[in-house]
């Protein structure tokens, strides 16, 4: 799945899905054709992060409302999940991802490991290899993190049949890995169907790369004219793909759509007129039915994350037909987090000298100035990508009334402290480690890094999702804000 679609969607949360819990005693001796059951033996839900993809849903439930709503008994090991259909999974320890489909009538056991690559062993009513595939696949570097698409740079220069060669050759290698295990019986009938569609709209979605971009308007005409017409070509042939409604619970193939729609807005659209206004028409104009309702609401969501509002939804709400997503943008509307909770204030952050303050006494610290928040980790590639960039963004605004906060979450203090030697400093840099920062992370939904916020001088939240240290829209947003 697209890092801009698995990203987005551990951010915001549907509020009406139903998951209602069974017997403290754990009993799973029944099965129930119309729900799936999740079994945790150590009950300690609230050390877990994973979250669920409905079938209308963009972005998923995750355990943090359950918990906040009490949907989770904490005192029982099981949650029952009404299911019509398949389910993707998304189970995560120390910013470490695993998915799995499960399926109506399911039950799936979870205990966390001590492997970094793998954090989690199923065990349930499917094949146990089946429910540990993307795991398999992942510890191969054949993984969806681990793709290699979604850290390339769109330019002249790069080879793209190349791109294009390798895509193929990983997408391949993932489905002989499926294909060996089912001939061996240890995959079933119906998640060898399912975990195929879903590989292969992944491999769309990596040859859609230059497509995949947090804000489509930044990418536009530039990344655009730069894709040589061979490989816009084939990217043409995917439009085969676009109508299968049927597929749509699969969330490989809703991050194919996302992505193959900003590729045929680029090819049917005057770019010089391109902006937030433009791309919410353009989807209203151009599509139909689920999709369209898919289209709207990730945008809606994007915007929301960019900003912190949402500006667009009185214009589009009417236009969107699922009941669900239309829920969800008026609680947004009605429930946009503005503060940080107490509980949230009170996490430990400390200095590369040793010294521990709360989060409070940071927020006081730096009272009357901006905050670009930037949560990092030293095992973390992506985030010290980012650093170059970001050590050029704190000099451009080193004269102006912001602050540039380096919040690690890395357990190893003196790898910690190795690294930040090598990252920007100034006296507008600080660096810090959550020592016991887990109600924070928590709190403001943090299932993978890097990750920006910006907060306001009054300590207001600009942008829960802000912009990265290298996009135009991120020195936009903080000048807007100075001036």
């Amino acid at each position: 799945m697209s890092f801009r679609l698995s990203f987005i969607a551990s951010l915001i949360l549907f509020s009406s899905l139903h998951i209602s819990c069974t017997n403290k005693k754990g009993s799973t001796e029944k099965i129930v054709s119309n729900k799936i059951i999740i079994v945790n033996a150590n009950k300690k839900w609230n050390q877990i992060i994973f979250s669920l993809y409905t079938p209308t849903s963009v972005v998923p439930k995750t355990i943090f409302q359950m918990l906040a709503s009490h949907e989770i008994d904490t005192s029982s090991q099981i949650i029952e999940i009404p299911a019509k259909g398949p389910l993707l999974f998304n189970f995560a320890w120390n910013f470490r991802v695993q998915f799995v489909y499960l399926f109506p009538g399911d039950t799936l056991k979870f205990t966390k490991t001590s492997n970094d690559t793998i954090p989690f062993q199923f065990r349930g009513s499917r094949p146990s290899h089946e429910l540990m595939f993307y795991s398999l696949i992942e510890a191969s570097k054949l993984g969806y993190l681990s793709s290699g698409n979604q850290t390339l740079q769109v330019t002249d220069k790069l080879d793209y049949q190349y791109v294009a060669d390798q895509s193929l050759k990983r997408h391949n290698t993932r489905l002989q890995l499926l294909n060996e295990l089912n001939a061996k019986g240890k995959i079933s009938a119906q998640g060898h169907q399912v975990i195929t569609q879903a590989l292969y709209y992944q491999y769309l979605s990596d040859l859609l790369f230059p497509y995949q971009a947090w804000n489509p308007i930044e990418l536009s005409a530039k990344n655009h004219s730069i894709v040589p017409n061979f490989y816009k070509a084939k990217l043409r042939e995917m439009s085969r793909e676009f109508d299968k409604d049927s597929l749509l619970y699969l969330m490989d193939y809703k991050s194919f759509i996302l992505n193959y729609a900003r590729f045929f807005m680029l090819e049917n659209v005057d770019t010089k007129k391109l902006d937030q206004a433009f791309l919410v028409n353009f989807y209203q104009k151009s599509f139909r039915g689920s999709k369209r309702d898919l289209l709207l609401f990730d945008e809606i969501i994007c915007d929301y994350q960019r900003s912190g509002q949402l500006s667009p939804l009185a214009e589009v709400l009417d236009s969107i037909g699922n009941e669900t997503m239309r829920d969800t943008l008026l609680s947004l509307q009605k429930k946009s987090k503005r503060e940080f909770s107490n509980d949230a204030l009170e996490s430990e952050l400390e200095t590369p000298s040793g010294e521990k303050y709360s989060l409070r006494e940071i927020m006081i610290k730096h009272s009357r100035k901006m905050a670009y928040l930037d949560f990092w980790a030293t095992w973390c590639g992506p985030c010290l990508m980012e650093m170059p960039d970001s050590k050029k963004l704190t000099q451009e605004f080193k004269n102006d009334s912001i602050v540039f906060v380096y919040l690690s979450i890395d357990e190893d203090r003196n790898k910690w402290l190795k690294k930040i030697n090598t990252l920007p400093t100034g006296s507008n840099v600080f660096h810090y480690r959550l020592a016991e920062g887990k109600d924070f992370t928590k709190e403001m939904q943090i299932p993978g890094i890097p990750r920006y916020m910006l907060i306001g001088k009054a300590g207001e939240m600009i942008s829960i999702n802000a912009p990265r240290p290298r996009s135009i829209e991120i020195r936009e947003l903080i000048s807007n804000y100075i001036n």
